[in-house]
């Protein structure tokens, strides 16, 4: 019997740890990476995401490029948004979707065509930058 009582506690422990990785692994929060092949070339995609009091915001960097993202939601573990460029002196406005799995963003994004022509669709996989792969602030004085 005695045993048995040990084993509540313990159980509800578990329970409330397990709950809480679930609740983080949900979370969109965070560094994400990805390469976009573009002929012979590679470009490199950094996404910055911060859900906070149902919001998701952030901003993205490709080549020498950042832009805040608008229109974030993050919905039964679906991260959307939309990111508007200049290219070329056109406004062009990309909407990416994808759904959250754990430390992975697999979805598609949607780009215009050139000059009013088709959208194009190209799928996208983000990876999460792990929180010891982002260098440390300079010390100060440095």
């Amino acid at each position: 019997m005695k045993l048995g009582i040990l084993r509540l506690p313990i159980l509800a422990a578990a329970a409330a740890f397990l709950f809480a990785a679930a609740a983080h692994a949900a979370d969109p929060t965070g560094g994400w990476q990805w390469t976009t092949k573009r002929g012979d070339r590679e470009i490199k995609s950094t996404l910055t995401l911060s859900w906070k009091d149902g919001q998701l915001t952030g901003s993205l960097k490709s080549r020498k490029n950042e832009t805040a993202i608008a229109a974030g939601t993050f919905k039964d573990g679906v991260v959307a948004f939309t990111v508007t460029r200049e290219m070329r002196d056109q406004t062009m406005t990309f909407t990416y979707s994808g759904k959250l799995d754990g430390d992975t963003i697999k979805g598609t994004v949607v780009m215009p065509g050139w000059d009013g022509g088709d959208p194009v669709t190209r799928d996208w996989i983000a990876t999460r930058i792990k929180a010891d792969a982002v260098p440390p602030p300079p010390a100060a004085g440095n």
